[in-house]
């Protein structure tokens, strides 16, 4: 009774009161493999992550074939950044219960964070080629496929979209105004290529990335953001050069001449659509830099670039950070009087958060773009001129006026009441 009444806990998400439960069946009971079990599933879901690992290898003693408890064990150990011993035991699951779509995607998953990038793509193919709908896998497979040269997988329809994309690339020359024709024409090319092999497909990444050898960590930084209240120290040297644009045919514009933007550090590159709330304007480029004399040198090369390729009066700007962090803490925005500087106490939030999730801060330093366009970027792109036509502006239509309906879109555009931009250059 106790038993189902921890289970009716864990599926309320009620994870503290189940544990005491199962706890006290623990110490009057023999340690059980069903108990063990559960228990290593509740500290799974308090993100307890070496509690969950030491426990399902206690469970582990008693049935060695235990499939639940090597795939959550795995998780886990992907959680705390030891992949290799992920890979051992999603491995001995797939032995457990051969040709299950969740381990060849966790498969795949852990190649990618060990800079095995063509093993990965591997076993995400074999993951969709059970389960053609499977959408994380898909996504991933995307996005590996735009970080990995000379992918040979011929029975992969999605690959061969891929490969054939790529084959294209934007005409570029930085004394002259990029051409709306080329790129007309190039997406054309590359979208038909897309509607006849992939006609249902849908692709809920927004930003394109040129990354570089480096990681910025934000996923860490939010959590800690998120979760305390607090700016990491990192972010207090984080500074980036941006652009705002006025339409999407811009936007795609700036992506081009970032593209081919020559920068010593190969800093990382990013342009987007405004899907944030609280955040002003829809169309946004950013160039990071991790100091300020960095970011106003980049900035002064960027102008003459705009002014030449996109808009002669277009212009960029240096900001500090991330949008959200201003918000919280104004002084965080300003730049050269009244600085806001890192309160040393906060150091302790950070230890917590890297203590209990070490993998935010793990990276392996094969995410680098291929050369040309990729199936990503294209499908990117369409999600960008879909964003265009809902919030009416209307220069999607010099580009393209296909259909490119996004669920995940239409509801993100939903949480904001978006407005065609009124920006001037």
């Amino acid at each position: 009774m106790n038993l189902d009444l921890a289970k009716k806990l864990i599926s309320e998400k009620k994870y503290a009161d189940s544990l005491k439960i199962v706890d006290n069946l623990i110490r009057l009971n023999e340690k059980n493999f069903e108990l063990l079990n559960l228990k290593a599933f509740i500290y799974f879901n308090l993100q307890e992550f070496q509690k969950s690992v030491q426990v399902y290898s206690e469970a582990l003693d008693f049935k060695k074939d235990a499939f639940s408890a090597l795939f959550f064990r795995s998780i886990s150990y992907m959680e705390l950044a030891n992949y290799e011993l992920a890979l051992t035991d999603m491995k001995l699951a797939d032995k457990v219960k051969p040709n299950t779509p969740e381990v060849f995607y966790n498969i795949g998953w852990i190649y990618t964070n060990l800079g095995k990038n063509h093993e990965s793509i591997n076993y995400l193919t074999k993951a969709l080629a059970l389960n053609e709908n499977y959408t994380a896998a898909k996504e991933n497979l995307i996005t590996r496929l735009a970080q990995t040269e000379s992918v040979n997988h011929e029975n992969s329809l999605l690959i061969k979209t891929h490969k054939e994309i790529n084959k294209f690339s934007f005409s570029y020359n930085e004394i002259d105004k990029i051409n709306e024709k080329n790129i007309k024409d190039l997406f054309t090319k590359s979208n038909e290529l897309v509607i006849r092999n992939l006609p249902k497909i849908e692709f809920s990444e927004t930003q394109l990335f040129r990354r570089s050898d480096y990681d910025l960590s934000c996923e860490r930084h939010f959590k800690l953001f998120n979760n305390h209240k607090v700016i990491p120290k990192y972010c207090f040297s984080c500074f980036k050069v941006q652009v705002d644009l006025k339409d999407v045919l811009d936007l795609i514009k700036l992506h081009i001449l970032f593209d081919n933007f020559n920068l010593a550090k190969r800093n990382i590159r990013k342009c987007m659509i405004e899907l944030r709330p609280e955040i002003s304007g829809n169309y946004k480029g950013y160039i990071y830099c991790d100091s300020l004399d960095e970011a106003r040198d980049i900035q002064s090369k960027l102008n003459k670039l705009l002014r030449v390729n996109i808009n002669e009066n277009i212009t960029s700007s240096v900001k500090r950070g991330c949008s959200e962090f201003s918000i919280e803490y104004p002084k965080y925005k300003n730049l050269d009087t009244d600085v806001m500087i890192y309160n040393e106490e906060w150091i302790n939030f950070e230890k917590l958060i890297d203590q209990k999730h070490p993998n935010l801060t793990f990276y392996n330093k094969k995410q680098l773009p291929i050369k040309g366009i990729s199936l990503s970027d294209m499908l990117i792109m369409r999600n960008w001129l879909y964003f265009a036509k809902m919030i009416g502006d209307e220069s999607y239509k010099r580009i393209s006026n296909y259909d490119f309906s996004n669920k995940f879109l239409s509801d993100k555009i939903e949480q904001r009441n978006y407005k065609p931009t009124n920006l001037e250059y």
